[in-house]
């Protein structure tokens, strides 16, 4: 097998990135000792030694060099989800050198199964669509959430204030219905950006006249709920619009990004100021918390042997961090907490079928905006029940508009 200089630059640049995590978590674990479900075992264990051929393996067969659907998906979820959690089993779980080491072997054999399928080749036919209809469509579904969360919330035209939004997110959660909770996640990462992109692509008039329709949503959402990654979305997409149309190798470009802004964060924080807020916290929550939380799931629901249970992320929120809240964790580990050892068959299961059509899907229509909506979506993966990724984050949805945008105009350049 032929290796390309630069899958060898992008093993380096991963044993690179295993070294900042493992000391990041680290550093977190001596910061927050004290602090319940936050403290855990320091430095090297021998666990190591065969955790970490794992990572170098699949390292191998990471599509680095396109930037088709299961690409996205796959570098995000390798990154944030997979190599934390590795990193993380011999920190949080004692004397089971073992079940690790199988369970991960398990994951990795899920991982891999997910390559194989991003390797699927189908053919789609179009459906006969005309692009007038797709666009009423999208519209339509805007002024439904638009009203849905009017309903649910009333008509807030007040935005709150950076010290305000913790209380609006209180009495959001209070007061919201699961049909105005689909609105707000749908609506926000998913139909606001998706109309915004769209009208950019083709300067249709639908799309323009939906522009200020969509803006209004991501307002009264923000307004309603105070979800500040909301209400920053629309512009986050478009910029990972942009950023696509100029790059290709998307996974390479990640892991070049994420290795050097954890570095400089690092030097911040060892040189300059102790307080940095970007290394402490918005790292942790981004890199770190999917592993941490993710080994806890393995410990309560492998080790410990309690029964798998849709409360499961409330369980392990009062058992590990004594709250009443909810502790989630991602792809590879929620399922285990809702369906025991067989949780993740089903989420590889469901995720190939995906994969598949995603991939299938982006050869008729534009791969830059497919790539970009896929960000969120894939990093909510690494931080969510994977079944609430496809229904709430917008999985199944993006797949269905993406099917009907295969009959709409696309400028040839972006695809």
């Amino acid at each position: 097998m032929h290796i390309s200089k630069a899958r060898y630059v992008y093993i380096i640049l991963i044993v690179i990135y295993v070294f900042q995590v493992n000391l990041l978590a680290d550093n977190l674990c001596l910061l927050f000792f004290n602090i319940p479900g936050y403290g855990c075992n320091v430095g090297y264990d021998s666990i190591y030694i065969y955790l970490f051929p794992i990572i170098l393996f699949l390292s191998f067969f990471i599509p680095i060099n396109n930037k088709e659907p299961s690409s996205v998906i796959l570098n995000i979820l390798f990154l944030f989800c997979f190599i934390p959690a590795i990193i993380y089993f011999p920190k949080e779980i004692h004397g089971e050198s073992g079940s690790i080491f199988l369970y991960s072997l398990y994951m990795a054999a899920s991982f891999f199964t997910l390559l194989l399928s991003s390797e699927v080749k189908i053919n789609i036919k179009k459906i006969n669509v005309k692009p007038y209809q797709t666009e009423l469509i999208l519209i339509s579904i805007a002024i439904i959430f638009i009203l849905l969360i009017i309903n649910a919330h009333g008509l807030k035209l007040e935005a709150p204030s950076i010290t305000d939004v913790y209380a609006v997110r209180t009495e959001y959660k209070e007061n919201a219905s699961s049909l105005s909770g689909y609105a707000v996640i749908l609506g926000g990462y998913i139909i606001s950006p998706l109309i915004i992109l769209l009208y950019l692509n083709s300067k249709r008039i639908l799309m323009l006249i939906g522009v200020p329709l969509v803006l209004f949503l991501t307002y009264i959402i923000f307004s309603s709920s105070g979800i500040k990654s909301i209400a920053l979305s629309i512009f986050v997409i478009v910029g990972f619009y942009y950023l696509f149309k100029k790059i290709y190798n998307f996974g390479y470009y990640l892991l070049v990004f994420i290795n050097i802004f954890i570095f400089i964060n690092y030097l911040i924080y060892t040189f300059i100021t102790n307080n940095n807020i970007m290394y402490i916290h918005w790292l942790r929550r981004v890199v770190t918390s999917p592993g941490s939380t993710g080994a806890k799931f393995f410990d309560y629901f492998v080790v410990l042997g309690n029964e798998p249970t849709p409360k499961a992320p409330s369980l392990i929120a009062n058992y590990y961090f004594s709250t009443n809240g909810s502790a989630n964790t991602g792809f590879f580990l929620e399922g285990v907490g809702r369906f025991g050892l067989y949780g993740l068959l089903i989420n590889t299961f469901l995720l190939s079928l995906f994969l598949i059509l995603l991939n299938a899907i982006s050869k008729k229509i534009d791969k830059n905006l497919l790539a970009c909506l896929l960000v969120m979506v894939s990093y909510a993966m690494c931080n969510s029940s994977f079944l609430t990724v496809i229904i709430s984050y917008g999985l199944f949805l993006l797949t269905i508009i993406s099917y009907l945008l295969m009959s709409y105009p696309m400028k040839e350049s972006d695809l």
